[in-house]
C-alpha cells in the first residue's frame, strides 16, 4: 500500500529534490512528524521516554559518511560539546529498503583495500607511499589487532590529508578513471555530487553493496556506513547524534570518527527475514 512521505516542518522537499527529507515518527524534540497535507503525527511522547523510532528516508543523493556512537561515548561527548551532540544517547540502527537501496557499510576485507593501493596510485599518493607500503606488509601476516593498527593509521591519513593533496588526487583519479567498472561509476558519481571530497575515496575503504525490497540490515556502533541511493525505513535508538567525515556539507569531526572506530573488517550481513503474512516480515 502506498503510504504518503512524511517531512518536518517548513520543508518543501520531495522524493525528487537535492536535499532528501525523512518523516518521523513518532515525533522528536528536534523532529516533529508531519505529512505532506499538514497534519502533525498524532505521537505526542518526547523523547525522554520515548526509545526508539523510525523515519521514512528517500535519499537522491549520498548521505554523509558517519558512524554511529556508543552510549558511552554519546554521554561523554554530550557532556564535552552539547552545542553539537545534543544528547546523551547512542542511535544503533536497523536500515530496511523500500526500492533497490545503495549503501556503503563496514571495512572491507584488508586484502581489497590493499589491492586498491597498488591500483589506485592516487590513492597511494593520498595516504603516502611509507602508509601504503606498511599496510600492505600488514595485511601479509594474519595478526588481527597489527591489521587494525594498520587499517587505523591508512584510514586516518587519508581522512586527515591537507585539504590541497585531497583535491589534487581525487582530481587526477577521477579524470583517470571510466564508468565501465561498478566500483569506478560510483568514485566518479560521488565525485559529481561532492566534488573534491576525501569521501570520494571511500569506496575503496568500504563494502559497496546493494538492498533489494525488503532486505534489512543492522548498522551497530562505532562502524562507518553512508547511504547512497534509494529510499528506506530506519528503526533506530531516539537519538539526534551522528559523527560525519565526508560527504557532507554539515560538521565534520573527523578526529572524534578516526579514534573511535572498531576498525574490523567484514563483509555486512543482509537480512532476508521470514514473512509472517502479505504485510509483515520479520528479521
Amino acid at each position: 500500500r502506498r503510504v504518503p512521505w512524511l517531512r518536518c516542518p517548513g520543508s518543501k522537499s520531495t522524493r525528487s529534490s537535492p536535499t532528501p527529507s525523512c518523516g518521523w515518527a513518532p515525533t522528536t524534540r528536534a523532529r516533529p512528524s508531519w505529512t505532506l497535507t499538514g497534519k502533525r503525527s498524532s505521537c505526542r511522547k518526547s523523547q525522554a521516554t520515548c526509545r526508539t523510532f523510525s523515519r521514512c528516508c528517500p535519499w537522491p543523493k549520498p548521505y554523509p559518511f558517519r558512524r554511529i556512537l556508543t552510549k558511552k561515548l554519546a554521554e561523554a561527548l554530550h557532556k564535552e560539546r552539547p552545542e553539537v551532540y545534543k544528547d546523551p544517547n547512542h542511535k544503533p540502527e536497523m536500515t530496511c529498503a523500500v526500492t533497490k537501496f545503495e549503501a556503503m557499510c563496514g571495512f572491507r576485507p584488508p586484502k581489497e583495500i590493499a589491492q586498491h593501493l597498488t591500483d589506485y596510485p592516487e590513492f597511494t599518493a593520498l595516504v603516502g607511499d611509507g602508509m601504503a607500503k606498511a599496510y600492505i606488509e600488514a595485511t601479509e601476516g594474519s595478526d588481527g589487532e597489527v591489521l587494525k593498527a594498520a587499517l587505523k593509521a591508512l584510514f586516518t591519513a587519508a581522512m586527515v590529508a591537507e585539504k590541497a593533496t585531497v583535491e589534487t588526487q581525487v582530481a587526477a583519479m577521477c579524470k583517470r578513471l571510466t564508468d565501465k567498472d561498478p566500483l569506478n561509476a560510483l568514485i566518479l558519481r560521488l565525485n559529481k555530487q561532492y566534488p573534491l571530497d576525501v569521501g570520494v575515496f571511500c569506496p575503496l575503504f568500504l563494502n559497496y553493496i546493494t538492498l533489494e525490497p525488503g532486505d534489512a540490515m543492522f548498522l551497530g556502533a562505532n562502524e562507518p556506513h553512508a547511504y547512497l541511493d534509494g529510499d528506506c525505513i530506519e528503526a533506530m535508538a531516539c537519538s539526534d547524534n551522528v559523527v560525519r567525515a565526508g560527504l557532507t556539507p554539515k560538521l565534520r569531526d573527523t578526529e572524534t570518527l578516526t579514534t573511535m572506530l572498531t576498525y574490523k573488517a567484514m563483509k555486512p550481513v543482509i537480512q532476508k527475514g521470514v514473512m509472517l503474512d502479505k504485510n509483515a516480515r520479520i528479521y
